[in-house]
């Protein structure tokens, strides 16, 4: 089961919430990622983010707009279309943002008891470089 730190977005599983009093305690299970149990300001959580649920559904209207817009500007209209291009140039904004967007969200790394939220932006950085480039 998961449960709410006081004062914090932050979830966490019984085995993590083991895990924490273990590091506080001194007592060294080979997870090296306990000690950063809050999430900095700057960084957003997945779980408790109402921004990240709202730019979630401008990506995805995005994307669609791509899918649908993309073949049919191909296929039939001219190259003179100043809308369309601009509506490009937006829609490749809003993914340029997403791409910087990314190296301030969280990400679960799995333990022994369960999941932790790494919230340590240079291994936010490090693990979106090494799994999406």
């Amino acid at each position: 089961s998961w449960h709410e730190l006081p004062g914090s977005r932050l979830s966490w599983s019984e085995g993590a919430l083991r895990e924490l009093h273990m590091a506080r305690a001194g007592v060294s299970s080979g997870i090296d990622n306990v000690r950063h149990w809050r999430i900095h300001r700057l960084i957003l959580n997945p779980e408790t983010s109402t921004f990240l649920e709202r730019w979630d559904l401008v990506t995805m209207t995005c994307l669609l707009l791509v899918a649908v817009v993309t073949p049919v500007q191909l296929s039939l209209m001219s190259e003179g279309s100043n809308a369309v291009f601009g509506l490009n140039c937006l829609v490749d904004l809003v993914f340029a943002f997403d791409l910087c967007l990314q190296f301030f969200v969280a990400f679960p790394k799995r333990t022994d008891y369960g999941h932790i939220w790494v919230s340590n932006h240079k291994r936010i950085s490090r693990h979106y470089v090494r799994t999406w480039f």
